[in-house]
């Protein structure tokens, strides 16, 4: 708290991407369709910074000019075959996707050494690597109504393999799994105005690039972030029942909900005993959240809009290598929309006007 710290930066950058799509689609009369699709992205960037760090007040010795080179690659593929036809009543759905996505980076930084006047690498800092990530999943999903009620359920079974290589310290890390996500979601429909809802679904997250990269990043050499390449995906478990209700002035809904997060992702801050806060990211045991969101709309004449609110509960438990963690909060939010529309009043066409909050 006793230092203050101020970082001049300097930055000349070049890039390049491209983003080629390719599909085709077939349909078997009016009853099934056949679509396949093959998707290629790739950029390219180029960086050079330059900067100057220095102490505006507080105890120690800081003034290095510094200049760092960043050449980073990204390419991701991707290839979908989707499949849907009439069976027994309800509309079939059978698909394979696969996915590969890659990333390079380089990190090439130089210090001035005061004494000889040239710049030095620091070896610290200065990082290559690689990552590789490939997701095959197939999906099954069956949708049907039944006069009021409705029906979806599907499952889709997915195999990933990730690989992050560190060229500077030569070392790997692997991380192979597979899961299972199934989903049901049943629907009842008593009258044209009001939907009742309920459903379960499970889903994943996967940590980025960013978090896993273990080589410290010293944008602010008192705040270090550093990445966990031990770092797992979180699955979700979510139970949501919704109504809804049309309106002489537009909808009102109401959704209570139940997520339970295994393995999530959590970001740590660990002081050392030299002053310095190193960020990084772990896996926890579970969170479990619940709560509810409601949104009213409303749209009669020029006026038309929305306002939510959600409230939830949010109970963490884990641990780490140093400590026990758990957190038990209470968070809520509200959104307001509303745009009013003024007409043709100078002839310059409809003019709205809208206000968020």
């Amino acid at each position: 708290p006793d230092v203050t710290y101020k970082r001049v930066a300097e930055e000349v950058g070049d890039g390049l991407s491209g983003d080629v799509r390719l599909g085709l689609r077939h349909t078997f009369g009016d009853d099934h369709r056949l679509s396949i699709e093959g998707r290629a992205e790739a950029s390219e960037e180029e960086e050079t910074q330059s900067y100057l760090e220095s102490l505006v007040a507080g105890t120690g010795e800081l003034d290095a000019p510094q200049r760092v080179a960043e050449d980073g690659s990204e390419r991701e593929y991707s290839f979908q075959v989707d499949y849907t036809r009439p069976v027994a009543g309800l509309t079939l759905d059978l698909g394979y996707l696969g996915e590969i996505e890659r990333e390079e980076s380089t990190l090439f930084s130089e210090v001035l050494d005061a004494e000889t006047g040239e710049y030095v690498p620091e070896v610290g800092v200065n990082n290559e690597f690689s990552y590789e990530q490939v997701v095959h999943a197939l999906y099954a999903q069956a949708a049907g109504e039944w006069g009021p009620w409705g029906l979806q359920t599907g499952l889709r079974m997915e195999g990933a393999r990730t690989t992050f290589d560190l060229f500077t310290t030569d070392e790997s890390f692997e991380n192979d799994y597979r899961s299972l996500f199934p989903s049901a979601f049943l629907s009842f429909s008593p009258t044209d105005l009001i939907t009742l809802r309920g459903g379960y679904s499970r889903r994943i997250n996967r940590p980025r690039t960013r978090s896993l990269n273990p080589s410290p990043s010293f944008d602010d050499p008192f705040n270090i972030r550093q990445g966990n390449p031990a770092l797992r995906p979180e699955y979700v478990d979510a139970v949501e029942l919704s109504a809804n209700v049309l309106t002489g002035f537009g909808s009102v809904s109401v959704t209570p909900y139940y997520r339970h997060t295994t393995d999530v992702i959590r970001r740590i801050s660990v002081l050392r005993e030299d002053g310095v806060i190193v960020r990084t990211s772990q896996n926890l045991d579970a969170s479990d959240a619940y709560g509810a969101e409601a949104v009213v709309t409303y749209e009669g004449g020029p006026l038309r809009g929305y306002v939510s609110f959600e409230g939830y509960r949010l109970q963490t438990e884990g641990e780490t290598t140093e400590t026990s963690l758990s957190n038990d909060a209470f968070g809520w939010g509200g959104r307001l929309n509303a745009s009013y529309g003024l007409g043709d009043r100078f002839g310059w066409g409809n003019l709205d006007l809208q206000a968020t909050a």
